[in-house]
Parts: C-alpha cells; sequence; structure tokens
C-alpha cells in the first residue's frame, strides 16, 4: 500500500491525535507492511482501551472501503510534515500539523509570510490602514495570511489580491466546505489562484475547538504577525501570544483607549508587541528578523 494513502486512511478515521499521527508519519515504515494492523501500530504509539477500540473498529470499517477512498484521497490533496514543501517554520512550532491538506499554489509555502488577523466586527478604518501598509508588504513579496474569517481576516485577502499580491488562507475544515458561506467565492478564488491550507480533510465540519488549532497554522507559517483590531482576550490576542512563544515578531495598530475594540491591541503594545503606523515598521524589523 502506497504510504501517503496509509497516512489517508489514518486520518479519516478521525481517532488519532495530530501527535500520534506525527509519530507514525516520521516512523520508516515500509511499503510492503501496510496496511499495519492495530497489533502492529500500538508498537509506535500508545492507547487506552476505550481508544483503540474506537480507533480499531474505524480503521478496519475504512480498510473494508479501500477503493472507495482512494478515489477521494486522489482529490483530497495533502502533504506531510516529511514533504519538501512543508514549511520549515511551521516544522519547528510546539504542534506542528501532521498532515496539511491544500488547493492552490503550493508554492507559496516557500515564501516569506506575515499575517494580518483581528477582530470579526472590525471598524471601517482597518481597510484605509491595510491599503497603506500592505501594498510595500507586498512589493517586498511577502505573501500574507489570514484565516478567512468575517472581518479583518477576509478584508486582508481580498485587499491583498486587490493589490495584486499572494495571499494564503488557513480555515478550520475540510476544504470542501465554505466557511463562513458568504467568502465561498473568496475561497473559490484563493484555491484557484492562491492557497487555501487546512489540517482537516474532506468531510470535516467546522468545530469551534478547530480553530484554535487552525491559529496555531497560521502563527507558526510566519515570520510575524499583525493584531490590526483585536479586544481583550479575544481569538486574536491569543495567536499573538502562539506568536510569541514561538519565537515569532509580533505587530499592532495602536488606538485610542477609549475603543474597547482595540484593547487587546494596546495590551499586546503594553507587552512589547511593535507599534505599526506604516509599512516600514514591519519590514526593518522582519529584514532584521531574517538576518538572525
Amino acid at each position: 500500500m502506497n504510504r501517503k494513502f496509509w497516512f489517508y486512511i489514518l486520518r479519516q478515521t478521525h481517532k488519532l491525535s495530530n501527535n500520534q499521527l506525527l509519530k507514525l508519519i516520521k516512523q520508516n515504515i515500509s511499503e510492503k507492511e501496510l496496511p499495519l494492523s492495530v497489533f502492529k501500530i500500538k508498537e509506535y504509539i500508545t492507547f487506552t482501551k476505550k481508544q483503540e477500540y474506537n480507533f480499531s473498529l474505524k480503521y478496519h470499517e475504512l480498510l473494508n472501503r479501500q477503493q472507495e477512498l482512494f478515489s477521494l484521497y486522489k482529490n483530497d490533496l495533502f502533504i506531510t510534515i516529511n514533504d519538501e514543501y512543508y514549511p520549515k517554520l511551521l516544522k519547528n512550532i510546539y504542534d506542528p500539523p501532521a498532515m496539511l491538506f491544500y488547493r492552490g499554489n503550493l508554492n507559496l509555502l516557500k515564501t516569506r509570510c506575515i499575517a494580518f488577523i483581528g477582530s470579526r466586527k472590525a471598524d471601517e478604518e482597518i481597510l484605509k490602514i491595510l491599503d497603506i501598509l500592505l501594498p510595500k508588504i507586498i512589493k517586498n513579496k511577502f505573501t500574507i495570511v489570514s484565516g478567512l474569517a468575517y472581518g479583518i481576516d477576509t478584508w486582508s485577502h481580498q485587499r491583498t489580491i486587490f493589490h495584486r499580491g499572494n495571499t494564503i488562507a488557513v480555515v478550520g475544515n475540510g476544504l470542501d466546505y465554505f466557511y463562513p458561506y458568504t467568502n465561498k467565492r473568496l475561497q473559490e478564488v484563493i484555491a484557484n489562484k492562491h492557497l487555501l491550507l487546512s489540517e482537516y480533510p474532506i468531510f470535516t465540519k467546522p468545530q469551534k475547538f478547530h480553530f484554535p488549532n487552525r491559529n496555531r497554522i497560521i502563527a507558526g507559517l510566519c515570520e510575524g504577525v499583525c493584531i490590526m483590531q483585536a479586544g481583550r482576550k479575544s481569538g486574536t490576542e491569543i495567536t499573538a501570544n502562539i506568536a510569541l512563544e514561538e519565537g515569532r515578531e509580533v505587530f499592532a495598530i495602536p488606538n485610542s483607549p477609549l475603543k474597547t475594540s482595540f484593547a487587546g491591541c494596546n495590551f499586546l503594545i503594553q507587552e512589547g508587541a511593535k507599534l505599526v503606523t506604516n509599512a516600514d515598521d514591519i519590514l526593518i524589523t522582519l529584514n532584521e528578523w531574517k538576518t538572525l
């Protein structure tokens, strides 16, 4: 059995943690041995009795449906952590995704990346700020990464495309879903002309717990993360903290202390994030970062 097809079967069980998948993918298992029995798999990863029972049921069900699953596998494109296209920066985070499903231009994973993220309920002035920052950053060959959510994520992708830059969207569901559905056309454009990424195979619906996982990928892909607008203790602020923990640069747009919707940005600046007033505030820092 083809190794990648076996990894696909393992992922489609939805019964293995990312860490368990990583352990199996990193093993030098011969294709002649595949598919491994559950007994053999237990030599590489640890299960509780309940986990083993649930995994075993699903695993054997999928092995009996190999022909059907193979047609899905051929269309559900992915790379593993062992592939040459897998980004080095992402590989070095605490919990790198074992597999990345994609649509679009995989070469964008070899470019320098910066994330622009923020509130789903963004102020209109952010559009003007993006139009000040993005052209020069794009001219300096950076790919703009975001999460395809409402608000700032959507605007970051749209304005990047408008300014003829490249963008990567990281989503928290299978690539056959459009979430939010109002971004269907934008997602299709990104999948065809840019790059759409997920650690989830097709038929995986968006779930609340998927989005913190998605955020670690956004932070992990990038040299820096620019927080355009965020309240305190928001998902955006959490992503900024992940970036800091992984040694990435964090930038933030300042605003009035009277605006609670920017309190997260102001707090991050107090904590050491770099205050951004123009594109050079980002570019100078990242070019210094590259030489370290």
